[in-house]
């Protein structure tokens, strides 16, 4: 169940959920490039693309944890990218750098908040608005959303949206949280969302809210609280836990997928 602050399409959210429930299946049909990019000597990172024909933007993504993907792999990223080629997106994914794969073979969560990083997610989003001609959004679970974080504080004029999922917004000192970047330079749209049982500590519900509040300069700024679907054992930050909206995927995907195509032009 999907709880929108400001939103205001529940029909084009259904059509879009039975046309990803429908397209699912022939997401292991999807073609796949991968593209090695450096931006300085040593930090070689490989750029994966699930090139849509048309497509009505690119979506870069960044998984949470160490970033590490793997389509074998869990997490809303790893798992349930294909959903959002399947609605007509191009989606890019960053991988770790071959100079910063130390922390569970990817990125270190400080590493996220560095000029380095930011240097390479710009690099990878002027090629892709050079070789798609279309919008390119970033989109971001968990760690991951200190990557989007570090771009629409840094480079807001580079982009064209951000997308915030179970963001980092309490972080132990020393750490930058999500909302500790000046997201006030942000004019691109802007939506945060939050799964209203997420357990992990560092992943409040209440963080979409502040993250929202501080995205001042935002021409539209959306909050998305969601409940229900399933929760699995274990860490409560980890896959199969209302912190990676286990079980109402394709709900939250094609809420996603109406947000950007309604802030697209």
């Amino acid at each position: 169940m999907m709880r929108a602050l400001g939103f205001s399409h529940p029909g084009r959210i259904l059509a879009l959920c039975a046309t990803l429930l429908v397209a699912s299946v022939f997401s292991s049909l999807l073609r796949a490039e991968t593209i090695s990019m450096e931006t300085r000597a040593g930090g070689a990172f490989d750029l994966s693309i699930f090139p849509v024909d048309n497509a009505k933007a690119v979506i870069v993504m960044f998984e949470g944890g160490s970033g590490v993907f793997s389509a074998a792999s869990k997490g809303f990223i790893n798992a349930h990218h294909g959903k959002f080629v399947d609605a007509g997106y191009t989606v890019a994914i960053l991988n770790p750098p071959a100079d910063r794969q130390g922390y569970k073979g990817g990125m270190p969560p400080r590493f996220r908040e560095t000029k380095k990083h930011a240097k390479d997610i710009g690099f990878s989003v002027r090629k892709l608005k050079q070789r798609f001609n279309a919008p390119v959004w970033l989109l971001g679970i968990s760690m991951g959303t200190k990557s989007v974080a570090t771009i629409a504080a840094s480079k807001p004029r580079l982009i064209n949206g951000v997308i915030f999922l179970s963001s980092m917004t309490r972080q132990p000192s020393g750490h930058k949280a999500v909302t500790d970047y000046d997201l006030s330079a942000l004019r691109a749209p802007l939506l945060a969302v939050a799964h209203e049982d997420d357990a992990c500590r560092k992943t409040p519900s209440e963080g979409a809210d502040e993250i929202a509040r501080l995205a001042t300069g935002s021409r539209a700024t959306k909050v998305l609280k969601f409940s229900g679907g399933r929760n699995g054992s274990g860490s409560p930050c980890r896959p199969g836990t209302p912190h990676t909206f286990a079980g109402i995927e394709d709900e939250v995907v094609a809420a996603i997928a109406a947000f950007i195509q309604e802030h697209s032009p």
